[in-house]
């Protein structure tokens, strides 16, 4: 097909006939991003919900200019895990306007660090995040702090933070912070000690 018979024909028919599919199923093939990035984006590109980019060996740079796409617009699950995304990607999530339909974001296994998770603690484009893995992510209570003020706490309902350096400082940040609607928190392989797990139940 054309692009003109895409947009005015394929697009609508296709969203149409995929409106009841779990966003899970409406994977982005990769090559549709690699198009976006280095030329016109696919006019097909509305269609998906969920980009995987687990074990792409992403840097700062890649998601910055991820980020940067406007066809983001339309995901709903981003997996960013087992990469080499540090405090500048974190950054560049924070600060990207096109991640305001995220409702599951995967940073799993990266180099985010503190200084990365005060960045994501200060962002208002996550508007709908609902579930955020930041597993193995060199995090101490410095930065559970930061994220402990995060915009889109109130609202998630899971958060994976295992294997990392949290201790019963971390542990108090997160029992300061809004958990109305959480419904699995994992903190397996931490630091948290007796005194942590009980100020999370205080």
């Amino acid at each position: 097909f054309d692009p003109d018979t895409i947009e005015t024909l394929v697009l609508p028919y296709a969203l149409d006939h995929l409106r009841h599919w779990p966003d899970a199923l409406r994977r982005c093939p990769r090559r549709w991003i690699d198009q976006a990035l280095t030329k016109t984006p696919p006019a097909c590109m509305p269609v998906a919900r969920h980009i995987s980019l687990h074990r792409a060996g992403l840097s700062d740079a890649n998601v910055e200019a991820l980020v940067s796409l406007k066809e983001l617009e339309y995901i709903r699950e981003l997996d960013l895990s087992s990469n080499w995304v540090g405090m500048e990607g974190a950054r560049a999530l924070a600060q990207s306007p096109n991640l305001s339909q995220i409702r599951v974001l995967s940073l799993d296994y990266n180099q985010i660090g503190d200084r990365g998770a005060r960045f994501l603690g200060r962002t208002t484009s996550l508007t709908e995040l609902e579930s955020l893995g930041m597993r193995r992510n060199a995090l101490t209570e410095e930065g559970l702090w930061g994220l402990a003020g995060a915009p889109f706490l109130g609202r998630l309902r899971r958060v994976d933070l295992s294997q990392n350096w949290i201790n019963s400082e971390g542990a108090k940040a997160l029992a300061h912070a809004p958990r109305e609607k959480l419904r699995r928190l994992a903190l397996e392989n931490n630091k948290l000690s007796d005194r942590g797990v009980e100020s999370l139940f205080s």
